[in-house]
């Protein structure tokens, strides 16, 4: 993880404490910690993208396993009809086995 705390008051090195140097003081640190940030800000977003695409991928599991239970309680509610048609008909007489439909 990258340490965010940066100090403005830190001492920045001298020309000559810098070994290969343009006489430009350079705060090394700095040039380590934005690279660092970038890649924990990368690691971050792809950690989000991974657990929307979880989220999305159980909410799509929901959804299906919603609509299967629709489809058998919508199965089961034809045949409790057709069952009480076949005791209606043979109530009234009629063998439902030996209909024919044309």
């Amino acid at each position: 993880m990258v340490n965010l705390i940066y100090s403005k008051n830190r001492i920045l090195p001298t020309v000559e404490e810098l070994q290969f140097s343009d006489e430009t003081p350079v705060d090394k640190q700095l040039k380590n910690d934005i690279p660092n940030l970038l890649l924990s800000l990368l690691a971050d977003i792809r950690y989000l993208t991974t657990n929307a695409k979880v989220t999305h991928a159980e909410a799509i599991a929901n959804q299906e396993r919603t609509v299967k239970q629709q489809a058998e309680e919508s199965r089961l509610q034809s045949e409790q009809k057709a069952k009480r048609l076949m005791e209606k008909l043979r109530e009234m007489g009629i063998n439902p086995d030996q209909i024919q439909f044309a």
